[in-house]
């Protein structure tokens, strides 16, 4: 055997051999490409043969055997071991052992490529041997079955007893590029070969990169043994979100002529086309996952999953929502934007589930009258639905997708797309047929339907597509890549972004069967060794690159700085953090040119400001109306109340119950109202507070059933068992409580107001101010001879001022305000901070102020703090 080393930064691959009996190898398609595209071309002279390594293995490792795809293994397995396995595994249906089918197939793919026919058990676990035990009996049920059919699992192919010299024997020499690890077996291959045919290995480093021997990567640090990197030649930038990110390389490539390579080691989901679609590029493979069908399918079948059959048969709402917002999702159904705001404002009634029978609530159907087709729209989702839970077979999917149309269905973006969808519901229908007459029903118990989607959906992941390639304007700067292709990007400028320890070396693994040390002792690959050659892999990027650019992001929490093979390479190499690239006026021209240029818009620091209109602000009669909590958040911050009162952004707090605290208030009020109703005539002609314990009963009951589907599955019987006694014995207490706070009075009257109105006069020396009005809703005023009392119902927290505001609208006449907290069972006095004049100053302030102002105390925990950004503006 032979080995080559080249220095970083020289483009190797000129030198490879080109002839008709050298079989080249390269460690991936990158390289491969790169290559051919370097490559002489001469037609009249037969060049060499040039493989991927995966490609190599298939062409040496080869079987007769019918082979059994990645997606069927799991139902042939699931078919084919005993119901002792299953119950060991608690494997009750088939997504049950998925998992344990990816973990047995897997471990005896390892075992085949470590050479080892049977394991030694002494280095293991009592669970771990017990597992051990389970496999082989699983193997030695399912190898009866691959046996009489004549199959072999896709992963199993790579085994000694597979290999093959046939394809091997034409050529007199292999040439590895870049390859550098090998399993036990693929060393024992290698040094089979090289008895007979020349055997090269070419690699980029030094000889003490390599122990040549073992065909192994050595342990690889920073220093200069291994390599020789121009510290000069690497500028590391840090950010702190990912918009700043884009600007900062945008700055950077306007002065560059030509689209520059751009590489991330997370390109699937990278931001910087999905901000910028006009200025960058994403250059990864197309694929299934990218289709809008794809994501219909998904989001529909995820729809189906959260049929509640305890919420009548209700969709959980949350899945309804993301499931209407797909576009093919709107474009089958003909859901409008009109449609989709009703579908909103329902879920904003707290609705956990949503159903047919959900449209009969007196509420929705004022909501819907004038759009009642929604109604239609939703049946046939839902039915849609009920039908696809149902369906058998795979025909039926296929008629449904018919149904619909498949020229609604196809992606126009893909030119290949509807015959690779027609390819994957073959391949789907072949694995029906090999379960027997009864298909899928054979494996599939209940909700067959469901199953089948999500064995669909599967079956489609990772098949790649035929895009329509784009056409590069002059406005795209930056084009998108794989890390792993900077080791190509010779004698160029290379930009990389998001080199954070979230991705390199990122979260590797661990194996579920072994401890690291047992993988070591089993000769089996560690993390250590997959980080050493991904620190290897850094290095090469940036070694083989004339110039690098270097971003990562830095997050406040801290979860997320540069990546430690970055930090180590900086501190070898004493490499420092660059100045920023942006200041207040640089970032403000960023702004300006990139997404304000085209609208003639011009963008400087008191532009920042959000000016004030209050003509839009008053209503058709010219008054501004208000609600109390309104006023508590004008008072609080202005601008706060223009994101959640105007802009209608909800602020919502996280609870204790786990669903909605506004559902329980709404409930406990209700009730609250209903017995009110029922005992104050008792209460003002008797003075007699008894409340009947069964009405109470009755009526808790009833409004819990009422409000069935605003409450999660998993708050049932807490619902039942704990808050619905405590609510119980909070109401029956509260009147108790008010019996002895107004002992010796005569109750005059005893009620709530729903829609009480005032006028503020705030405006009286200056009325071409608009008038200001408020509207409250007060839970219970009662009034005796002697004193009046406004109270408040409360399950959570109280709101500081309401009340006072409240009383300010009754007149502020010896008027006491009261909180009453139904789980706490307390009666609190309220004491009055806000008087008129506070409340004149706060509307004339509101008023008078150009913009909306925000406060001046720190604005932590206010759930609008990244939208606003003062501490940063």
């Amino acid at each position: 055997m032979k080995f080559k080393y080249f220095p970083l930064g020289v483009n190797y691959l000129k030198n490879i051999e080109n002839k008709k009996d050298v079989l080249v190898v390269f460690s991936d398609y990158f390289l491969e490409n790169a290559f051919l595209k370097l490559r002489d071309k001469n037609i009249l002279v037969p060049g060499g043969t040039f493989l991927t390594f995966d490609e190599f293995q298939k062409e040496i490792f080869v079987t007769d055997r019918i082979v059994l795809t990645e997606a069927k293994r799991p139902l042939t397995l699931y078919q084919n071991i005993s119901q002792e396995v299953k119950d060991f595994f608690d494997i009750k249906n088939y997504y049950d052992i998925i998992d344990i089918a990816d973990l047995f197939f897997t471990y005896y793919r390892d075992l085949n490529l470590n050479l080892i026919s049977k394991i030694d058990t002494t280095l293991f676990t009592e669970w771990q041997k017990d597992r051990i035990e389970k496999f082989d009996k699983m193997k030695e049920e399912y190898d009866k079955f691959l046996g009489k059919n004549n199959f072999i699992p896709s992963d199993w192919i790579v085994d000694e007893e597979n290999f093959n010299t046939e394809f091997i024997e034409k050529f007199n020499k292999i040439v590895f590029v870049d390859n550098l690890c090998f399993t036990p077996l693929l060393k024992k291959v290698i040094k089979e070969l090289d008895k007979n045919i020349e055997i090269e290995f070419i690699l980029q480093g030094n000889s003490d990169i390599y122990n040549e021997d073992e065909l192994t990567l050595n342990k690889i640090d920073m220093g200069e043994k291994y390599f020789q990197l121009d510290s000069s030649k690497v500028k590391v930038y840090e950010t702190n979100e990912d918009i700043e990110t884009v600007f900062n390389l945008l700055y950077i490539l306007s002065e560059e002529k030509k689209l520059k390579n751009i590489y991330t080691p997370r390109l699937n989901d990278e931001y910087f086309s999905k901000i910028m679609p006009k200025y960058f590029i994403n250059g990864k493979l197309k694929i299934m996952e990218d289709t809008w069908l794809y994501k219909f399918m998904n989001l529909q079948n995820d729809l189906i999953k959260s049929i509640e059959e305890r919420k009548e048969l209700g969709l959980k709402i949350e899945n309804f929502l993301e499931f209407i917002e797909n576009l093919l999702t709107q474009k089958i159904y003909g859901i409008s934007k009109e449609i989709k705001k009703i579908f909103y404002k329902i879920m904003e009634e707290e609705y956990r589930y949503i159903s047919p029978k959900v449209f009969e609530d007196l509420w929705i159907k004022d909501l819907i009258k004038d759009n009642e087709e929604i109604v239609e729209i939703f049946k046939n989702l839902y039915e849609d639905l009920l039908r696809i839970k149902n369906f058998k077979s795979t025909d039926e999917f296929y008629n449904y997708f018919k149904e619909i149309g498949f020229e609604k269905i196809a992606d126009r973006e893909y030119i290949d797309f509807l015959e690779k969808f027609h390819e994957v519901m073959f391949n789907v229908r072949s694995s029906e047929s090999l379960l027997g007459k009864k298909g899928f029903q054979e494996i599939f118990k209940k909700d067959c339907g469901q199953y089948i989607y999500t064995l669909i959906i599967k079956y489609l992941e990772g098949i790649e597509l035929k895009s329509i390639e784009k056409e590069k304007n002059d406005k795209f700067v930056g084009f998108l890549k794989k890390i792993e292709e900077a080791k190509i990007n010779f004698g160029e400028k290379s930009y990389y972004v998001d080199i954070t320890n979230r991705n390199l070396p990122g979260n590797i693994e661990k194996n579920q069967m072994f401890t690291d040390k047992q993988l070591e002792e089993l000769g089996f690959e560690t993390r250590e060794t997959e980080i050493n050659l991904m620190k290897y892999r850094f290095l090469q990027y940036l070694g083989n690159s004339k110039e690098n650019i270097i971003f990562y992001k830095k997050e406040k929490d801290g979860k997320i700085g540069k990546s430690v093979f970055l930090e180590e390479l900086m501190i070898e190499k004493n490499i420092k953090v660059e100045d920023k690239i942006l200041n207040t006026t640089t970032g403000l021209k960023m702004i300006e040119e990139y997404l304000y240029k085209e609208r003639n818009f011009t963008l400087n620091n008191n532009e920042f400001q959000m000016k004030k209109d209050i003509e839009n602000l008053c209503n058709k009669d010219g008054i501004i109306e208000v609600g109390t909590y309104d006023i508590l958040k004008i008072n609080e911050c202005q601008y706060k109340f223009l994101l959640d009162k105007i802009y209608g952004l909800d602020e919502t707090k996280e609870n204790q119950y786990g669903g909605s605290l506004r559902v329980l208030g709404i409930i406990v009020h209700s009730i609250l109202e209903k017995v009110t109703e029922k005992v104050y005539y008792e209460i003002i002609t008797k003075n007699n507070f008894e409340v009947d314990e069964e009405l109470v009963t009755n009526i808790l009951r009833n409004e819990i059933r009422k409000n069935n589907m605003k409450i999660p599955t998993y708050l049932d019987i807490y619902f039942e068992r704990v808050m619905a006694p405590h609510i119980k014995q909070g109401v029956i207490k509260f009147y108790k409580k008010l019996e002895d706070k107004l002992k010796g009075e005569k109750v005059k009257s005893f009620f709530g107001e729903k829609d009480k109105r005032y006028f503020s006069e705030y405006n009286k020396d200056d009325k071409t101010k608009p008038d200001i009005m408020i509207r409250g809703r007060m839970d219970l005023i009662v009034a005796t001879e002697n004193k009046s009392l406004i109270i408040d119902y409360k399950t959570g927290s109280k709101a500081d001022g309401q009340l006072d505001i409240y009383s300010i609208m009754n007149g502020n006449e010896n008027i006491k305000g009261y909180i009453y907290n139904v789980l706490k069972k307390e009666l609190e006095e309220v004491e009055q901070k806000i008087t008129e004049k506070d409340l004149d100053d706060i509307f004339k302030k509101f008023v008078e102020d150009e913009n909306y102002s925000k406060k001046e105390k720190s604005c932590g925990g206010c759930i609008y703090e990244n939208i606003c950004r003062k501490e940063v503006i």
